[in-house]
């Protein structure tokens, strides 16, 4: 009788056992949790130097005017802060990603106000309206006017003023 008992145990534990395996092994990782938000794109402590103007629609581009390394550049600080150069003017402000749908806005610029010279009036108009951005490798693009046009920028070690 002990004997028995024994063995229905024994075969208890081992159903138990198998049981177990095959519910834990059936159960399978999500691979990516859709409530879960994209990370941020590393934009902090970088800094990208505009490379042209870029027109969707009739596939042209032209490169900024003047062309000197301390002209149209944009370089992201901690805490959403940006700090931005057009061919003259300091500009600095806030900025607002959404990594889930591609906005990008600029936003509270305030900067000086010297008459930009060359394509520094387009720099500030195409700045003031962009709504969109992509990244790929170091090439960073900020789309406007309905993803008609961009300003493409490649990423450079930071300068110093």
């Amino acid at each position: 009788m002990q004997s028995r008992i024994l063995k229905l145990g024994l075969l208890a534990v081992l159903l138990t056992t198998a049981l177990s395996i095959s519910i834990f092994s059936s159960c399978k990782e999500k691979d990516e949790n859709p409530t879960t938000p994209k990370p941020t794109p590393q934009l902090e402590f970088s800094e990208w130097k505009l490379t042209k103007f870029v027109d969707v629609q009739n596939q042209t581009s032209i490169c900024p005017n003047p062309t000197d390394e301390d002209c149209f550049f944009l370089r992201f600080e901690l805490n959403k802060r940006i700090f931005i150069r057009s061919s003259v003017n300091n500009i600095s402000g806030d900025y607002v990603i959404n990594t889930e749908n591609s906005y990008f806005k600029f936003e509270n610029l305030v900067g000086t106000e010297i008459a930009e010279v060359y394509d520094g009036n387009l720099f500030v108009e195409c700045i003031n309206n962009v709504s969109n951005y992509s990244i790929s490798n170091n090439t960073l693009r900020l789309y406007y006017n309905n993803y008609q046009n961009y300003l493409e920028f490649e990423k450079r070690i930071p300068i110093t003023n």
